[in-house]
């Protein structure tokens, strides 16, 4: 008995690229990481319609080989990218946040530098063992050097610009512009209240610059207390309080144990109800020492909009301008004097 060899039909790869053929030589192609797959010729007066997949759409997986089927002119990415989003995304998403000041270690020679902050996502832990976790605002400071070494920070200007770092959909990062605290310069600093430092927020996204509230600091005695309105510079309405008692051990000693760890900041809404908690933690011996750094832990409100969250980022940030970047510079200026005394 001899066995008869049936022909092999000829299969052909059809590349993505070519647009030289007919729509009757088309052919679905299987990839498997960027290499095509042999298909099935197309027999005569069969005609295949290509299936056209909008752009940022995820692939469709094949039932049987389980890879992502690919179509002409189609723009895949794959399942476990992320889609792209925007900046209300960002913050409406938001909830507990890591916010930490750089440190700059050449202030330790007596000049101040620009300050600069990021915001990060607070992974749950244990308490006082909470880690930071994905980048997501980063705020840059915009000031002479005249301003920042004369001038104390409740009285100087502020300009103060927020980023946002936002998916693009192919497993990058891109950087856009997206809040602006202002402050404007006060010649002095007193209990009235048209001498109290404020700032406002607005909405610089796509080269506007819309008001989105204002942050007032009222004088009361032994406390830090911020103000938070939203609304434009017609109609302000009072939306949070930042409220805490200047009386605390980490105010005035801070060290990584016991009270003084911390400083607590509750957040009341507007009928004086806690509904939220912001903390100043330890950084560290070194920042602690010899630099302004400051780290913050902030609990937001769940049903908060993104609006509120933006002003709420920004009251913790003016917070650090007033009460500790104030307080840590006359430390450190008694700190350099104290070494230069020794050193001589």
């Amino acid at each position: 008995n001899q066995i008869q060899m049936l022909p092999v039909p000829n299969f052909q790869h059809v590349p993505l690229t070519d647009s030289s053929r007919s729509s009757s030589e088309s052919a679905i192609e299987m990839q498997n990481f960027g290499g095509g797959m042999p298909v099935m010729p197309v027999m005569p007066g069969m005609q295949m319609m290509p299936v056209q997949y909008p752009a940022y759409q995820y692939a469709p997986q094949n039932p049987v080989m389980g890879i992502p089927v690919s179509m002409p002119g189609a723009h895949i990415i794959p399942a476990n990218l992320k889609p792209p989003e925007n900046c209300i995304q960002l913050l409406e998403k938001m909830t507990n946040v890591f916010l930490k000041q750089k440190a700059q270690f050449a202030e330790m020679l007596g000049c101040e530098f620009e300050n600069r902050y990021r915001v990060f996502k607070l992974k749950e832990g244990r308490v006082g063992k909470e880690k930071k976790g994905r980048l997501l605002l980063e705020a840059n400071e915009k000031s002479s050097c005249c301003e920042r070494n004369c001038l104390r920070n409740d009285v100087r200007e502020l300009h103060l610009v927020i980023d946002a770092y936002l998916h693009d959909g192919r497993g990058g990062k891109i950087k856009k512009p997206f809040l602006f605290i202002e402050k404007d310069y006060l010649c002095c600093v007193c209990c009235c209240d048209n001498y109290r430092p404020l700032c406002r927020i607005y909405d610089i996204r796509d080269g506007r610059k819309e008001m989105l509230g204002q942050i007032n600091n009222p004088c009361v005695c032994c406390e830090m207390k911020m103000e938070i309105k939203q609304g434009n510079e017609e109609q302000l309405q009072q939306t949070y309080t930042l409220q805490g008692d200047m009386c605390q051990c980490g105010f005035f000693c801070h060290c990584p144990h016991g009270p003084c760890k911390e400083v607590h900041i509750p957040l009341f809404d507007a009928q004086m109800r806690e509904i939220g908690m912001v903390k100043r933690v330890w950084s560290g011996w070194a920042k602690e020492l010899f630099t302004k750094s400051d780290h913050f832990h902030a609990y937001l409100p769940l049903d908060a909009d993104w609006k509120r969250k933006a002003l709420l980022l920004s009251s913790i940030i003016f917070l650090d301008y007033i009460f500790f970047e104030n307080k840590k510079k006359g430390n450190k200026k008694q700190l350099n004097s104290t070494i230069a005394k020794q050193l001589d």
